[in-house]
């Protein structure tokens, strides 16, 4: 009886994950203010071209990420953000004065070998970008304190507790203390 219920269990997880492929309404605004009410193909990420079509059973079509300006689903938004000179459609986490957005990727990882049968992991890879006044800057654990730090100089409390006490985990929190700051 347990092993029915654990294989229903996965199998309804299994059908689950899959639904998260396919088309999900949204809207594409493009850099030149055109807008498009449409259906955009479900990505982890989002590379250079992304499809979308205007109704179920419509022809997909294709964009090219440097014509977007920002992408509005119900659950997320995606922006098109400029860094290091190459366009990066990436997931709006914080908006504000101090704006963290972010760009999650599948990286094969090391090969593993199990009862004789070799199969190769997989890590996600974020990157993420803070943006004030319209200038991108990447971010990563390394770098943390020394960028936060030049970007909150405006806000010496915050940015003192950033310098001694918070971790890169907390980034949401140090951002949302920021943009709250007076």
């Amino acid at each position: 009886m347990k092993c029915i219920i654990v294989i229903t269990i996965l199998a309804g997880l299994s059908l689950n994950a899959n639904s998260q492929y396919g088309f999900v309404d949204a809207t594409i605004f493009k850099k030149n203010g055109d807008s498009l009410n449409c259906q955009v193909q479900r990505e982890f990420s989002y590379g250079d071209l992304i499809t979308y079509r205007f109704s179920s059973g419509s022809q997909e079509k294709t964009i090219r990420a440097k014509q977007i300006k920002r992408i509005h689903t119900p659950a997320y938004i995606i922006e098109n953000i400029s860094m290091n000179g190459k366009d990066r459609l990436m997931t709006v986490v914080i908006e504000g004065k101090l704006g963290l957005y972010s760009y999650t990727v599948m990286e094969a990882g090391p090969k593993q070998v199990n009862n004789g049968v070799t199969s190769y992991g997989s890590k996600m890879k974020t990157t993420y970008a803070l943006v004030k006044n319209g200038v991108s800057t990447e971010l990563s654990e390394k770098n943390y304190r020394e960028i936060l730090g030049r970007l909150m100089d405006d806000c010496p409390s915050v940015r003192a507790f950033v310098e001694k006490s918070h971790s890169f985990d907390e980034l949401q929190y140090i951002i949302e203390s920021y943009n709250g700051c007076k």
